[in-house]
């Protein structure tokens, strides 16, 4: 996996760079301080983001058929993407909260609400893609990282005290998490257009969001922990500092 993500992020970047050679060499100022009628922010992206950039050059430069592929290789990706999100959320539902509370469920009704809840759930999809459109968002990569800045981040700390730590307990990770979700949700509405419409009461990158709940879920719910101390359980093989020999 980590050899996976180190040839995509490679990917990434040299994809970055060939459609700045590209342009550049198309005689496109691409610098975003350079307001000019020749500017490609002007061309491609009038709110001076690159979110244009790539699907500028996949219709206007590549042949047809090369093109043709592409299209057909993103609605096949975006396809099974969407699928797999709509059935391990309705999975997760039945599995961790139905099945587990109500045991006897028959198994044809169980398959019966998993399908109920891909349709709500692929019905919410829809309207939230409609939202984005009325509301005009321009940078929908900056948008949805922020969106894991707010639900994955806090996530991600909160098991990284548990693995890591032997101090942190419930008090001290549900207040950290809920605190830096609360600060990431109030952060995220100010960089909204739809929320703020003369204009975001500022901006920032998304990635900020993302180490700003990160780092306020693992360095609050430490604290508290420490401060709220609970009744220790045994810990053995549950966090990385107590592993037996078994596991090392």
């Amino acid at each position: 996996m980590f050899w996976v993500s180190i040839a995509t992020a490679i990917l990434f970047f040299s994809t970055g760079s060939v459609l700045y050679t590209y342009f550049l060499s198309q005689g496109y100022y691409v610098d975003n301080s350079k307001n000019l009628a020749s500017g490609i922010n002007n061309v491609v992206s009038p709110a001076g983001n690159g979110s244009g950039f790539l699907s500028y050059f996949i219709a206007g430069s590549l042949p047809i058929g090369i093109t043709g592929l592409i299209l057909s290789a993103i609605f096949a990706s975006t396809q099974s993407t969407v699928s797999s999100g709509l059935s391990a959320l309705a999975n997760s539902i039945v599995v961790d909260f139905i099945a587990k509370f109500k045991p006897n469920t028959p198994d044809r009704t169980l398959a019966l609400i998993s399908k109920l809840l891909v349709f709500i759930f692929g019905t919410l999809g829809i309207l939230f893609g409609n939202v984005l459109i009325s509301t005009k968002q321009d940078d929908l990569f900056n948008y949805f990282t922020g969106f894991i800045g707010l639900l994955n981040a806090p996530t991600i700390a909160v098991f990284l005290l548990w693995i890591f730590t032997t101090k942190t307990n419930w008090k001290g990770a549900l207040v950290g998490f809920v605190f830096a979700t609360l600060v990431g949700i109030c952060i995220w509405l100010l960089t909204q257009k739809f929320i703020t419409p003369n204009g975001v009461a500022f901006s920032f990158s998304a990635a900020w969001l993302t180490m700003i709940t990160f780092s306020t879920t693992l360095i609050l719910g430490y604290s508290v922990s420490l401060l709220l101390p609970t009744k220790q359980n045994d810990l053995t093989n549950r966090a990385y500092w107590t592993r037996s020999k078994e596991f090392i």
